[in-house]
C-alpha cells in the first residue's frame, strides 16, 4: 500500500506470467505503454530499493538497438507509466534518475 498526500493506494503487481497491474482494486495492466511499459514497470518495481538512473532504464530497455532518441521515448514511456500508476506513485523529475516509489512485496516462483 502507499500513502500519498493522505490518500492510500493499493498496487498489486504480478510479473510471472502475463503482467497484471492492479491500482485500488482496478485492472490497469491495458494502460500500460505497450511491451516497453510493461518491461519498465517490471525493473522499477524489482529495483524498488534503489534510484535508477535514466542511463540505466534506456540500457534496460534497449540493450542492442536504441531508437534514435532514447531519452524523449524513455521520457514517453515514463509519461504513460505516471498516468496509468498516478505520479506519487512513479517519482522524479530530476533528468539524472527515477524512483518507483510503492512498497514491492516480491514472491519468487517456485517451481
Amino acid at each position: 500500500m502507499v500513502v500519498s498526500a493522505g490518500r492510500r493506494r493499493l498496487v498489486s503487481i504480478e510479473l510471472c506470467g502475463d503482467v497484471r497491474l492492479d491500482v485500488d482494486g482496478r485492472r490497469r495492466e491495458r494502460e500500460l505503454p505497450g511491451r516497453l511499459g510493461r518491461i519498465l514497470l517490471a525493473y522499477l518495481a524489482l529495483n524498488h530499493q534503489r534510484a535508477v538512473t535514466r542511463d540505466e532504464l534506456i540500457d534496460a530497455l534497449w540493450p542492442d538497438d536504441q531508437p534514435d532518441d532514447p531519452g524523449a521515448t524513455l521520457s514517453t514511456l515514463l509519461s504513460g507509466l505516471r498516468r496509468c500508476l498516478g505520479p506519487e506513485l512513479v517519482r522524479g523529475r530530476n533528468p539524472k534518475h527515477r524512483d518507483w516509489c510503492a512498497p514491492v512485496y516480491r514472491e519468487d516462483a517456485k517451481g
